[in-house]
Protein backbone atom coordinates (compact mmCIF):
# COMPACT_ATOMS: atom_id res chain seq x y z
CA UNK A 1 0.00 0.00 0.00
CA UNK A 2 2.83 2.39 0.81
CA UNK A 3 4.38 1.82 -2.62
CA UNK A 4 1.04 2.43 -4.33
CA UNK A 5 0.65 5.68 -2.39
CA UNK A 6 4.07 6.91 -3.53
CA UNK A 7 3.26 6.07 -7.16
CA UNK A 8 -0.09 7.86 -6.92
CA UNK A 9 1.56 10.98 -5.49
CA UNK A 10 4.18 11.02 -8.25
CA UNK A 11 1.48 10.65 -10.91
CA UNK A 12 -0.53 13.49 -9.35
CA UNK A 13 2.34 15.99 -9.41
CA UNK A 14 3.90 14.90 -12.71
CA UNK A 15 2.44 15.79 -16.08
CA UNK A 16 1.83 12.22 -17.24
CA UNK A 17 3.03 8.79 -16.16
CA UNK A 18 4.15 6.47 -18.93
CA UNK A 19 5.39 2.90 -19.00
CA UNK A 20 8.33 1.34 -20.75
CA UNK A 21 9.63 -2.13 -21.44
CA UNK A 22 13.28 -2.39 -20.39
CA UNK A 23 15.44 -4.92 -22.24
CA UNK A 24 18.96 -5.92 -21.23
CA UNK A 25 21.73 -8.09 -22.65
CA UNK A 26 24.15 -9.22 -19.96
CA UNK A 27 27.37 -11.21 -19.99
CA UNK A 28 29.43 -12.25 -16.97
CA UNK A 29 33.09 -13.01 -17.69
CA UNK A 30 32.15 -12.91 -21.39
CA UNK A 31 29.47 -15.59 -20.96
CA UNK A 32 25.90 -14.57 -21.86
CA UNK A 33 23.30 -15.06 -19.12
CA UNK A 34 19.51 -15.41 -19.29
CA UNK A 35 17.84 -12.03 -18.84
CA UNK A 36 14.23 -11.04 -18.15
CA UNK A 37 12.42 -7.99 -19.62
CA UNK A 38 11.40 -5.42 -17.03
CA UNK A 39 8.42 -3.04 -16.99
CA UNK A 40 8.49 0.28 -15.12
CA UNK A 41 6.74 3.66 -14.93
CA UNK A 42 8.41 7.03 -15.50
CA UNK A 43 7.12 10.38 -14.25
CA UNK A 44 7.97 13.45 -16.38
CA UNK A 45 7.77 16.62 -14.26
CA UNK A 46 8.81 19.07 -16.99
CA UNK A 47 8.46 17.68 -20.49
CA UNK A 48 7.51 20.57 -22.72
CA UNK A 49 9.96 23.45 -22.38
CA UNK A 50 10.55 24.32 -25.99
CA UNK A 51 11.82 26.89 -28.42
CA UNK A 52 11.29 26.29 -32.10
CA UNK A 53 11.80 22.59 -32.67
CA UNK A 54 13.91 22.04 -29.52
CA UNK A 55 12.32 20.52 -26.42
CA UNK A 56 13.74 19.91 -22.94
CA UNK A 57 12.58 18.51 -19.62
CA UNK A 58 13.35 16.08 -16.83
CA UNK A 59 11.72 13.09 -15.19
CA UNK A 60 12.07 10.65 -12.30
CA UNK A 61 12.88 7.25 -13.77
CA UNK A 62 12.97 3.67 -12.49
CA UNK A 63 15.69 1.75 -14.34
CA UNK A 64 17.08 -1.74 -13.84
CA UNK A 65 18.07 -5.17 -15.07
CA UNK A 66 17.00 -8.73 -14.21
CA UNK A 67 18.86 -11.97 -14.83
CA UNK A 68 18.74 -15.60 -13.74
CA UNK A 69 21.82 -16.87 -11.94
CA UNK A 70 22.74 -20.22 -13.49
CA UNK A 71 24.75 -21.55 -10.52
CA UNK A 72 21.96 -21.10 -7.94
CA UNK A 73 18.75 -20.88 -9.99
CA UNK A 74 18.01 -17.57 -8.25
CA UNK A 75 16.60 -14.52 -10.03
CA UNK A 76 18.53 -11.29 -9.32
CA UNK A 77 16.95 -7.88 -9.75
CA UNK A 78 18.88 -4.60 -9.80
CA UNK A 79 16.98 -1.30 -9.64
CA UNK A 80 17.97 2.35 -9.41
CA UNK A 81 15.92 5.58 -9.31
CA UNK A 82 17.20 8.54 -11.27
CA UNK A 83 16.67 12.20 -12.00
CA UNK A 84 16.94 12.43 -15.77
CA UNK A 85 17.26 15.61 -17.85
CA UNK A 86 16.52 15.23 -21.55
CA UNK A 87 16.79 17.37 -24.68
CA UNK A 88 15.37 16.56 -28.11
CA UNK A 89 14.44 18.04 -31.45
CA UNK A 90 11.04 17.50 -33.07
CA UNK A 91 10.16 17.61 -36.74
CA UNK A 92 6.62 17.36 -38.14
CA UNK A 93 5.72 15.68 -41.41
CA UNK A 94 2.02 16.25 -41.93
CA UNK A 95 0.21 14.50 -39.07
CA UNK A 96 3.35 12.60 -38.03
CA UNK A 97 5.99 13.86 -35.58
CA UNK A 98 9.54 12.51 -35.27
CA UNK A 99 11.82 13.19 -32.31
CA UNK A 100 15.55 12.62 -31.91
CA UNK A 101 17.20 13.38 -28.59
CA UNK A 102 19.43 12.37 -25.72
CA UNK A 103 19.24 12.22 -21.96
CA UNK A 104 21.19 11.36 -18.85
CA UNK A 105 20.11 9.21 -15.89
CA UNK A 106 21.58 10.46 -12.60
CA UNK A 107 21.00 7.60 -10.16
CA UNK A 108 20.34 8.48 -6.52
CA UNK A 109 18.98 5.26 -4.95
CA UNK A 110 19.89 1.62 -5.57
CA UNK A 111 18.27 -1.69 -4.58
CA UNK A 112 19.29 -5.27 -5.27
CA UNK A 113 16.89 -8.16 -4.66
CA UNK A 114 17.26 -11.92 -4.87
CA UNK A 115 14.43 -14.37 -5.48
CA UNK A 116 15.62 -17.76 -4.21
CA UNK A 117 14.85 -20.46 -6.75
CA UNK A 118 13.23 -17.81 -8.92
CA UNK A 119 10.15 -17.74 -6.65
CA UNK A 120 8.59 -14.37 -5.77
CA UNK A 121 7.58 -15.73 -2.35
CA UNK A 122 11.28 -16.30 -1.48
CA UNK A 123 12.47 -12.69 -1.80
CA UNK A 124 15.44 -11.25 0.02
CA UNK A 125 16.79 -7.70 -0.25
CA UNK A 126 20.56 -7.82 -0.60
CA UNK A 127 21.10 -4.06 -0.68
CA UNK A 128 18.97 -0.93 -0.46
CA UNK A 129 20.95 2.26 -0.24
CA UNK A 130 21.24 5.88 -1.28
CA UNK A 131 24.07 6.51 -3.70
CA UNK A 132 26.40 8.55 -1.49
CA UNK A 133 29.52 9.65 -3.35
CA UNK A 134 29.22 11.07 -6.89
CA UNK A 135 32.34 10.47 -8.92
CA UNK A 136 34.00 8.00 -6.50
CA UNK A 137 34.33 4.95 -8.75
CA UNK A 138 34.82 2.24 -6.12
CA UNK A 139 31.94 3.33 -3.85
CA UNK A 140 28.78 3.33 -5.96
CA UNK A 141 27.38 -0.04 -7.01
CA UNK A 142 25.98 1.48 -10.20
CA UNK A 143 27.55 3.94 -12.61
CA UNK A 144 25.87 7.08 -11.37
CA UNK A 145 25.61 8.78 -14.77
CA UNK A 146 24.10 6.78 -17.66
CA UNK A 147 23.60 8.64 -20.97
CA UNK A 148 21.13 7.43 -23.60
CA UNK A 149 19.99 8.29 -27.13
CA UNK A 150 16.25 8.54 -27.87
CA UNK A 151 14.12 8.21 -31.01
CA UNK A 152 10.33 8.64 -31.10
CA UNK A 153 7.65 8.65 -33.78
CA UNK A 154 3.91 9.22 -33.53
CA UNK A 155 1.04 11.57 -34.22
CA UNK A 156 1.48 15.30 -33.64
CA UNK A 157 -0.84 15.34 -30.64
CA UNK A 158 -1.46 11.65 -30.07
CA UNK A 159 0.36 8.54 -28.84
CA UNK A 160 3.85 7.71 -30.06
CA UNK A 161 6.41 4.94 -29.86
CA UNK A 162 9.91 5.65 -28.55
CA UNK A 163 13.18 3.74 -28.20
CA UNK A 164 16.07 4.60 -25.87
CA UNK A 165 19.54 3.07 -26.08
CA UNK A 166 22.30 3.33 -23.45
CA UNK A 167 25.54 3.66 -25.37
CA UNK A 168 28.42 4.63 -23.05
CA UNK A 169 28.15 3.17 -19.56
CA UNK A 170 27.29 -0.21 -18.05
CA UNK A 171 24.48 -0.15 -15.49
CA UNK A 172 26.61 -1.79 -12.79
CA UNK A 173 29.95 -0.32 -11.70
CA UNK A 174 32.70 -2.84 -12.49
CA UNK A 175 35.15 -0.85 -10.30
CA UNK A 176 32.99 -1.11 -7.16
CA UNK A 177 34.84 -3.01 -4.43
CA UNK A 178 34.65 -3.89 -0.75
CA UNK A 179 36.83 -5.76 1.73
CA UNK A 180 35.46 -9.09 2.96
CA UNK A 181 35.90 -10.67 6.41
CA UNK A 182 39.27 -12.18 5.44
CA UNK A 183 40.63 -8.80 4.33
CA UNK A 184 40.44 -9.57 0.61
CA UNK A 185 39.22 -7.00 -1.91
CA UNK A 186 36.09 -8.15 -3.74
CA UNK A 187 34.68 -6.71 -6.97
CA UNK A 188 31.21 -8.29 -7.25
CA UNK A 189 30.44 -6.69 -10.63
CA UNK A 190 33.93 -6.90 -12.11
CA UNK A 191 32.96 -9.36 -14.83
CA UNK A 192 29.63 -7.77 -15.77
CA UNK A 193 28.96 -6.26 -19.19
CA UNK A 194 25.49 -4.83 -19.84
CA UNK A 195 23.73 -3.41 -22.88
CA UNK A 196 20.32 -1.83 -22.32
CA UNK A 197 17.46 -0.38 -24.30
CA UNK A 198 13.94 0.81 -23.47
CA UNK A 199 10.81 0.68 -25.60
CA UNK A 200 7.71 2.60 -24.60
CA UNK A 201 4.60 4.55 -25.57
CA UNK A 202 4.01 8.25 -24.94
CA UNK A 203 0.44 9.35 -24.40
CA UNK A 204 1.34 12.48 -26.39
CA UNK A 205 4.48 13.57 -28.21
Amino acid sequence: MKKLGILAALALFSQVAFGQLQLSFISIDQNAVSTVPRYALDFPFIKNLHKGGMHAGFSIRNQGIIYDEASSGDRIKFRAYSLSPEIKTRQKFGSVAVEIGAGMDWFFHYKQKRFVGGERSNKTTDFSEWIPNPGVSNVNRVNQFNPYARFAIGKNSGPGLYVEYYFLKDFLNADYSYTDASGMEVKPYGGFSTQRMNIGIWLAL
